[in-house]
């Protein structure tokens, strides 16, 4: 380690936090988490709430110093007045779109919330002059011109979108570092960032006290959290429950945060055309509500395919609540140890969450068993406590190449004023002889 970097690990550093800041955000939650942990090993923490339009009208998260809001903050307050700025990106341009502007401006470590950020760009390009434009500027830029030919949509099938061209490298190649929350999308960001990366577990919010799980006994009550869309899978769940006779009498499913009327209606009326009890909605729920839910639930429902998210803050709030948990064997979840979920094959979900019921009804203790190891894991692994240690490594890996970074990317512009693509060789080359030149000294 140079002087710099202990003198980086020791001293107290005064940083800004970009990201969401209403109760309604689960990064929001996650993010009050970190700040407080930052906050009690001594470090200034300053919060810059990114939201837009409606959304910046949310109620505010408590918070120990001022919030302020991110658009009214000039670009050289922020690089001049902090030694790390950190922003949360995630793919809803309401909850984070006043970030963006400040991408070519300010130096930043980005916390990259999901591997699809598709919607964000969008959101995004939407608020610009020829927007359209930019937004295919975007993609081809990122993967090249087959990725967006000229007469194809934008928007085209979801789950090749996912894997061809989610754009979180887009984002990523605007950080000087970047965290990532599993290892499933690490590559991409390493690739496209022009610093360190760093994998750490993500946090989620627990309500406190949620009591532990009731004995499973002959009836099972399933949860699915967060907004009801369509990779959540719950037809599947659905489907699931009406393919065996004693789980169409034993099991109830309940669907906790906000749903689409349309969406609403389509699983109502499969319930329906299956002839199995109705799925129970319940909208947004408070801290309070959704301790409830989960108090009420035998097991926890976080199946996603495709998968869109760094990592899951219901997935943690599942194992966390002792309660067997049904995910989907790919992405974030996959990284779970076997043995302690309810792994599904993506594309077999039903017939997966089927048979996992049944071992649930038919093995309560072995389920129950199951519920507990879980937890014990989940209270070690995504905790405050390491990810802060993230956070704090990520600024002593990253800030001493700042300044190589910053000139590396003044000769980019440069290059770029003559027609030069960002993926040109001969960029390239003036880069690396930067970099060399830099470590050398």
């Amino acid at each position: 380690m140079e002087p710099n970097d202990r003198a980086i690990a020791v001293m107290t550093l005064r940083i800004a936090w970009l990201g969401p800041w209403n109760v309604h955000s689960s990064i929001a939650t996650f993010g009050a988490l970190i700040v407080a942990e930052l906050s009690n090993r001594g470090h200034t923490v300053d919060i810059f709430r990114s939201e837009t339009g409606s959304s910046a009208l949310l109620p505010e998260l408590p918070a120990a110093r001022r919030v302020q809001r991110l658009g009214e903050i000039p670009a050289h307050v922020l690089q001049g007045s902090y030694d790390a700025v950190l922003a949360n990106l995630g793919d809803n341009f309401a909850m984070h779109g006043a970030i963006l502007p400040y991408l070519q401006k300010v130096p930043l470590l980005l916390i990259l919330h999901d591997l699809f950020l598709a919607n964000l760009a969008a959101g995004w390009a939407a608020t610009l002059p020829d927007g359209e434009t930019i937004l295919r500027t975007m993609v081809r830029e990122t993967y090249g011109n087959a990725a967006l030919p000229a007469k194809a949509p934008y928007w085209t099938d979801f789950a090749r979108m996912v894997a061809e061209r989610p754009l979180v490298e887009y984002f990523a190649s605007f950080g000087y570092g970047a965290i990532v929350h599993a290892h499933h999308y690490e590559t991409r960001v390493r690739t496209a960032c022009l610093g360190p990366v760093v994998c750490v577990p993500v946090v989620a919010y627990v309500p406190p006290d949620i009591m532990a799980p009731q004995p499973i006994r002959d009836t099972l009550t399933i949860v699915t959290i967060g907004h009801v869309n369509r990779n959540k899978q719950a037809a599947e769940v659905i489907t699931a429950i009406a393919a065996l006779p004693t789980l169409r009498q034993s099991v109830r499913y309940r669907l906790i945060g906000p749903v689409e009327d349309s969406m609403q209606r389509e699983l109502l009326d499969l319930a329906a055309r299956l002839g199995v009890s109705p799925p129970i909605f319940t909208g947004w729920a408070s801290d309070d509500d959704l301790r409830r839910h989960i108090e009420d639930a035998d097991v926890i429902c976080c199946l996603r395919n495709p998968v869109l998210e760094g990592s899951s803050g219901s997935m943690v709030l599942g194992l966390m609540s002792e309660r067997p948990t049904l995910v989907s064997n790919h992405g974030c979840y996959a990284e779970i140890p076997d043995g302690l979920v309810l792994k599904c094959r993506p594309g077999a979900e039903a017939a997966d969450v089927a048979a996992h019921l049944n071992w649930v009804l038919s093995r309560p203790e072995s389920a129950a068993d199951m519920g507990r190891r879980a937890a014990r894991f989940a209270r070690a692994v995504y905790n405050p406590v390491p990810y802060t240690d993230g956070v704090l490594r990520l600024i002593e890996q990253a800030t001493p190449r700042l300044p190589g970074i910053l000139a590396g990317l003044a000769i980019g512009r440069v290059l770029g004023s003559f027609g030069m693509a960002r993926s040109d060789p001969a960029a390239t080359r003036a880069a690396d002889a930067l970099a060399d030149l830099l470590d050398e000294h």
